[in-house]
């Protein structure tokens, strides 16, 4: 039996005195042993109830509402890339527990799979790269310190081998997976607040082109939204916090796009990625 989320919590907050009182002063404010026991329990909720309801309910634990803008319910036979911003970790909960699809799956760093099984169903991990043609990333500084000393066995922190490989083929069964129907959650820029034009990522472009031209999808429709929270490390702190009170924020979502309108760019998926990265600052500045 493969160890849950609780077991390496753990092995890594208790491997040592010095973690161990860390951890230990954390929980005062923070219950973060509590809230490690509850992931198990919120996987096996996902067998029985479905990723939608358990989201919905994880936010409930969390005491956080949230307000939706112009969604419409997604038509069944059409398959859905949803893309926008990721400010904080509870993004794709956050989207789970509104768009209420249990086939949705979303990309994700490969050490959320340890979460639980029936979670990572719903996950096309992708290696975390560190290292970029030999330099390092400064804005990975942080996570690697996090995960590196503090919980190991999570993380993802070295270069791996054949990385870029291994992202690659899950970009190709996720272009599979929406050429099927699939309803996909992406996060075209990464971690950010908003998406500006310097930090788009190709793999968007690359999906969509490879779902229509390869895959023969039909009927795939783009639907953006924003998650609109000025100070994210605040609400996040305090989701967590011992002593939280209810939270509220607003998801806006963007009018559904055919994806046929892009037909002429899926042979460049870099110009691909641009065009809906300028339709996508199109939406948010409609929301100023």
């Amino acid at each position: 039996m493969k160890p849950n989320f609780f077991d390496l919590y753990k092995k890594d907050a208790y491997s040592n005195p010095l973690k161990e009182l860390f951890v230990s002063c954390l929980n005062i404010f923070f219950p973060l042993d509590a809230l490690a026991q509850k992931i198990p329990f919120f996987d096996k909720l996902i067998e029985k109830e479905g990723i939608g309801k358990t989201a919905s309910e994880l936010l409930k634990y969390l005491k956080i509402k949230i307000t939706t803008n112009n969604l419409k319910k997604l038509d069944k036979k059409s398959g859905y890339l949803i893309f926008g911003n990721h400010p904080m970790f509870l993004d794709p909960i956050l989207i789970l527990t509104v768009i209420k699809e249990d086939k949705m799956k979303f990309l994700g760093l490969k050490f959320i799979l340890k979460i639980g099984s029936n979670f990572a169903k719903h996950v096309f991990p992708i290696q975390n790269l560190q290292i970029v043609n030999g330099k390092r990333r400064k804005k990975h500084l942080w996570d690697d310190w996090f995960f590196k000393f503090f919980l190991p066995s999570l993380g993802e922190c070295n270069l791996r081998e054949k990385a870029v490989v291994f992202n690659r083929e899950q970009v190709e069964k996720s272009a599979q997976f929406l050429a099927k129907k699939g309803k996909l959650l992406i996060f075209p820029c990464g971690h950010g607040r908003s998406l500006n034009k310097k930090n788009w990522k190709n793999g968007i472009g690359f999906i969509l082109s490879k779902a229509i031209q390869k895959y023969g999808g039909k009927n795939i429709k783009l639907l953006p939204f924003f998650i609109n929270i000025k100070h994210s490390c605040t609400f996040q702190l305090k989701a967590l916090s011992r002593f939280r009170k209810p939270s509220n924020l607003n998801i806006y979502f963007g009018k559904e796009i055919d994806a046929s309108k892009y037909s002429h760019l899926t042979f460049d998926p870099r110009k691909l990625t641009r065009r809906i990265g300028e339709e996508y600052r199109d939406f948010i500045r409609s929301l100023k």
